[in-house]
């Protein structure tokens, strides 16, 4: 695919951020891994501003992953032959950062911002700021939709001292305390994810038509659209979005067989899904005629749930009914690790639970999240010292460091 895109070239450098994390050495010893107690800083890097092993994936050109999606017989890789260590971030729950499930993290300027849905049904999204230590600091914006609210946050972006949410149909600017500067301009269109240089905005809408991509100026109108696929339905799902990392961004909509790059030369394939033992959910849906026949296309295949992607590594998770997969793309080997949703590392009980990640920075941390009480239900993780300062109301991320 040739971009319809002139490339927006990105000019800013990183930052490293660091994120106070108590990190415990994962010690490779024949088939077992013997823990070792460690503490240090772990510098997070994160957005272009910021920080049977089964057959490996194929590359059809030196930009161009392809990726098999397909169940797992039997126990997939190790997880000791990926993960270094694992250590907990913790965020502070308070009156203001009632935590139930978060969408979204991004680490930057040594702060971490969440998306955080707070109500069971998904209605109630917000967006909270923490320091390095995880105290909370403040909400920005106020749920509503008049001008300085916001409602269900999609994706935000963060230059020097504002940040801009996308929520709803709009753009909005806030102060990074929360105050609400304007409302930069109407959406027009639902979307998942948008990066922005200047006064131009770049936004992505998943598979929300009539647009994939929309350029846009400074005024919000649009210079340039694209959309390649003709699509009856409408789907966003959580996992969808702008994926930032330390040299380049990707565009992933679960609806779709293919991520996109958005590098100096433009928009172009980066990932390619290739689904071995059902049709894709893309493949399902184009047979579908109605509402009813999409949701009945959907049942029984093989569904992608989370994408996330650094410099180093991919990490997708995906199910098939009620059975969860992992797979690990490490970009140096050019090799893929599978793993199932309760696969452990040999004796110490360390496994992914099934869990979605929310986090993989730049550093090679991947980040699950995990409440107090989870935290002390399993059986390793009770085994390791909670950050200082941690109480039994706080959230924590479990943190792997992958190896490189």
């Amino acid at each position: 695919m040739k971009s319809t895109f002139s490339a927006l070239r990105l000019t800013s450098g990183y930052r490293s951020v660091r994120v106070l994390i108590t990190w415990y050495t994962i010690i490779r010893d024949g088939s077992f891994c013997a823990i070792s107690l460690t503490a240090f800083s772990l510098f997070l890097m994160t957005m272009f501003s910021g920080c049977n092993r089964g057959p490996d994936t194929t590359q059809t050109d030196a930009s161009l992953v392809v990726l098999e999606i397909k169940t797992l017989r039997g126990p997939g890789d190790n997880l000791k032959d990926i993960i270094e260590d694992v250590g907990f971030q913790r965020l502070e729950v308070t009156s203001g950062s009632l935590i139930r499930e978060i969408s979204s993290m991004t680490y930057i300027n040594e702060e971490i911002f969440i998306i955080n849905n707070r109500d069971p049904n998904g209605h109630y999204t917000e967006l909270l700021r923490f320091n390095n230590r995880g105290d909370f600091l403040n909400q920005v914006g106020q749920r509503g939709r008049a001008p300085g609210e916001i409602i269900d946050p999609r994706d935000l972006v963060i230059t020097d001292t504002v940040i801009d949410v996308w929520s709803g149909l709009k753009i909005s600017r806030f102060t990074l305390d929360g105050v609400f500067i304007e409302d930069v301009f109407p959406a027009h269109f639902a979307g998942v994810g948008f990066i922005r240089e200047g006064d131009n905005y770049l936004m992505y809408h998943g598979a929300t038509p009539p647009h994939m991509f929309t350029k846009r100026n400074a005024s919000g109108n649009i210079v340039e659209s694209y959309h390649p696929y003709d699509r009856p339905f409408e789907t966003i799902t959580d996992g969808d979005g702008a994926i930032r990392y330390e040299t380049g961004v990707s565009f992933y909509s679960s609806a779709y067989d293919t991520v996109y790059a958005y590098t100096e030369a433009g928009i172009s394939p980066s990932v390619i899904f290739n689904y071995v033992d059902t049709e894709s959910p893309f493949q399902a849906s184009k047979r579908a005629k109605t509402v009813p026949d999409l949701i009945s296309s959907q049942m029984g295949i093989l569904k992608i749930w989370n994408f996330l992607e650094n410099k180093d590594h991919i990490f997708i998770r995906y199910s098939m009914r009620r059975d969860f997969y992992y797979i690990l793309y490490n970009k140096n080997e050019n090799h893929a690790y599978y793993f199932t949703g309760s696969d452990k590392c040999s004796l110490r009980g360390i496994s992914f639970n099934n869990k979605a990640p929310v986090v993989l920075t730049d550093c090679n941390g991947l980040g699950f999240p995990y409440s107090y009480q989870e935290v002390q239900d399993d059986p390793y993780l009770r085994s390791l010292q909670l950050p200082e300062g941690s109480d039994s109301e706080d959230f924590f991320l479990v943190m792997f460091r992958l190896r490189k």
